[in-house]
């Protein structure tokens, strides 16, 4: 259940930090990359 719901709010999270910090969201994918490495 709280897997499904973090997937359904998952875009709005990610949109959100897109438009309050443009710059951040790149510098997160970038370390989500590398963890995930």
């Amino acid at each position: 259940m709280s897997f499904n719901n973090l997937v359904t709010s998952w875009p709005e999270i990610f949109d959100a930090a897109r438009s309050e910090k443009p710059r951040t969201t790149s510098q997160a994918s970038f370390d989500f990359e590398e963890d995930a490495d």
